[in-house]
């Protein structure tokens, strides 16, 4: 086999496996958004599907019943000293809607110094971030404690309620959340609405429990093909680019 044909055996084997694990990442995109609609409810008293322990009919509550609610801000940016680097060994997450990626956060483009977590708004780790301005429901769940700006209203759940539970809830719900906003060309769900906004979920933490582990775990499968394809598309550029230098 002649050099160019092993060079092109090598780029065709590298595109198999991108299509490979985009296929695998698409069926586990169909299978979560399946199981948002077997697994939840909005109207029904019980869900189409369930754990096989469980019987009792669910129940309906508003938001501020399931925990507490924030709305972000921005520190002042003309203050320099409220705003660190990704370089800085002390710093806070500050996060806006565009570093909303994941069903998980813990790192943002822009942090906060100590001078800047104290004008900030935050949370404690395993809060939920709910998008509301514009790109509504785009959600996740802070891994350690966060800042937040002004598009984003915090829920900070109480005991008995599960975060990983409640965000697969915000994320099959993101039309009516949308619509529980004003009529403004703009969309927005202000924090009064946000705190009045209904969920119907399972009185037993123990169930939440379970079906928000089930997600976690199809979540960190898409991940992890998330990741496994951005790795074979850096290695194909870099492959690429070498053979020109």
């Amino acid at each position: 086999m002649s050099e160019q044909q092993k060079i092109s055996k090598l780029f065709i084997e590298l595109d198999e496996k991108i299509l490979s694990f985009e296929q695998q990442l698409n069926k586990l995109d169909s299978l979560r958004i399946s199981l948002q609609g077997n697994l939840y409810t909005t109207n029904s008293p019980q869900p189409k599907l369930r754990f096989p322990d469980f019987k009792e009919d669910y129940h309906t509550l508003t938001v501020s019943e399931i925990g507490e609610v924030k709305t972000g801000n921005t520190p002042s940016t003309k203050v320099k000293e409220y705003w660190g680097s990704n370089t800085d060994e002390t710093k806070y997450i500050w996060v806006t809607p565009t570093d909303i990626n994941s069903s998980t956060i813990e790192r943002t483009e822009r942090t906060l110094t100590s001078l800047g977590w104290e004008k900030a708004r935050k949370v404690p780790a395993n809060s939920l971030l709910i998008t509301c301005i514009a790109s509504i429901g785009k959600n996740t769940i802070n891994l350690t404690p966060a800042a937040f700006n002004q598009q984003i209203n915090s829920l900070t759940p109480k005991q008995g309620f599960d975060s990983y539970y409640l965000l697969h809830h915000f994320n099959r719900n993101k039309v009516r959340l949308a619509n529980a906003g004003n009529s403004s060309i703009t969309e927005i769900v202000n924090k009064t609405q946000f705190e009045k906004f209904t969920l119907r979920l399972p009185k037993e933490y123990e169930e939440q429990r379970k079906i928000g582990k089930l997600f976690k775990e199809v979540d960190q499968l898409i991940l992890r093909y998330k990741n496994m394809i951005e790795y074979h598309q850096i290695l194909k550029r870099a492959l690429l680019q070498s053979m020109f230098v």
